[in-house]
């Protein structure tokens, strides 16, 4: 999508993020903000394939349609299940996952995404996913440390070398499985890997006991001192604090009972990264994202528009958008 100046929005809401101070980066968000929209790029896909949304009607409810409409991102479950229900190409299928809902990309340990990969490469309909993940049901666990496995480094790359490389029948695929059942698990280890990183960064015992340790995280990345009620937040606030882990979560995400989200990752790593260049920035932390499976930084994205914002403010020495951070760590880490 353009404005009227045939300049794209995303290049448009990018600049504003270099440029804007506090107040007029609220005023942004809260008037101008080109959020991208999920059901016009699928109303896209639909075109392009000779179809109309009249497919969806039996397979997702008239709520969940009427809510895509009016702004409410894809899930992922049902996002994969439209991609399979359209056969589109893997190319298509990463813009649509990634750029347009946000959602991670096909995780190669993870057998069920291994499954959805191979169904969209042979346009094999979401009925032949549902078969194939109910017979290779068995491989779904939680997956170990890549040592305790193998002696691996990383067993991720060491998997879709092998996917790309043996799989392109169904036999191939179910020999791929046997082979390497050990394998796999829904468990993302990269995310995990660089959040203890962060950890260990901010000098967080992390193997204290869990009240210890989420005192120190609280403490160390000081991404907000003292509790503010949610009806004096401010829209920036609201954004930052929108799904992001509570005390409980936070747990079970050092723990490794629950994926790191990748705001969470986002923030720690906005809590560590120093005062750099702002393209400097932005290029570390896509290159974080991109090794984690997990969406490049979107302007399009109200809380990465404010990520990139801070970024900028930080470059600037005006500290704004980072001041907003700051007052909404309680909220963020359950503190």
């Amino acid at each position: 999508m353009e404005n009227k100046n045939n300049v794209p929005l995303t290049n448009i809401a990018e600049e504003t993020a270099r440029k804007s101070g506090q107040e007029k980066a609220e005023k942004y968000l809260n008037e101008d903000f080109p959020i991208r929209n999920s059901w016009k790029e699928l109303m896209r896909l639909f075109e392009k394939n000779n179809l109309s949304e009249a497919v969806l009607r039996g397979q997702f409810s008239n709520q969940s349609i009427a809510n895509w409409k009016n702004g409410q991102i894809i899930s992922r479950e049902s996002c994969i299940k439209i991609m399979l229900m359209l056969n589109i190409d893997l190319d298509e299928a990463e813009n649509f996952m990634m750029n347009a809902c946000w959602h991670d990309y096909f995780y190669p340990r993870s057998y069920k995404d291994i499954i959805y990969r191979f169904c969209l490469e042979n346009k094999s309909g979401v009925g032949k996913a549902e078969e194939l993940i109910k017979k290779y049901d068995y491989l779904d666990k939680d997956n170990a440390d890549a040592g305790e496995v193998s002696g691996m480094d990383n067993i991720t790359a060491y998997l879709n070398h092998e996917y790309e490389k043996k799989v392109a029948a169904e036999e191939d695929l179910d020999k791929f499985f046997i082979e390497n059942q050990t394998y796999f698990g829904n468990f993302h280890r990269a995310a995990y890997d660089v959040f203890m990183e962060y950890c260990v960064d901010l000098g967080v015992e992390i193997h204290e006991e869990r009240e210890v340790f989420l005192s120190q995280v609280g403490e160390k990345i000081k991404i907000i001192p003292g509790t503010i009620k949610k009806a004096e937040l401010n829209l920036i606030q609201r954004i930052i604090l929108k799904d992001s882990p509570n005390k409980k979560e936070l747990y079970d995400i050092r723990d490794k009972k629950k994926q790191v989200p990748r705001k969470y990752l986002i923030l720690l790593f906005l809590a560590t990264y120093g005062e750099t260049p702002y393209d400097t920035s932005v290029i570390d932390l896509n290159d974080i994202l991109n090794m984690c499976g997990m969406p490049r930084l979107d302007s399009r994205n109200p809380f990465d528009w404010i990520i990139m914002n801070s970024f900028a403010a930080s470059e600037r020495e005006d500290f704004g958008a980072i001041d907003n951070l700051h007052k909404v760590a309680v909220q963020v880490f359950g503190i």
